[in-house]
């Protein structure tokens, strides 16, 4: 079954995956965290899917319901809810200016790199 995935707080980018007919909700939560990079790292228990971006989407079974029980069928969109992509964004967003601020300055020389002035490639007293 093809389903769409998006993240509540991205509700522009949509990701395509696909899983079986008879996969369950822990299954597709499972799958969503390794398919969409802003959820690397997050809890697939914890997370809360939803067909209308407001009601979780809940199983008696404790996750183990098939997903066409929950009224999940191909060609669904499905929300992530949660702040999920705005936690990834900050991330990337700090390690980014981590790196800039560590990086030397252009034309400057790599730390450990050592220089010498006034050099003309003409040795010393000729």
């Amino acid at each position: 079954m093809k389903l769409r995935l998006k993240l509540s707080c991205q509700p522009s980018v949509v990701h395509k995956i696909e899983v079986d007919a008879g996969a369950s909700l822990d299954e597709l939560c499972l799958l969503a965290v390794t398919a969409i990079p802003a959820l690397n790292g997050a809890d697939a228990g914890g997370m809360q899917l939803s067909l209308n971006k407001r009601e979780s989407l809940r199983s008696d079974g404790g996750g183990s319901t098939p997903l066409g029980q929950l009224g999940v069928c191909g060609g669904d969109t499905v929300w992530v809810l949660g702040d999920y992509g705005t936690q990834a964004a900050a991330v990337s967003t700090a390690a980014a200016a981590t790196a800039a601020a560590t990086a030397p300055a252009a034309g400057a020389p790599a730390a450990g790199a050592q220089t010498r002035a006034g050099t003309s490639g003409t040795a010393p007293g000729s």
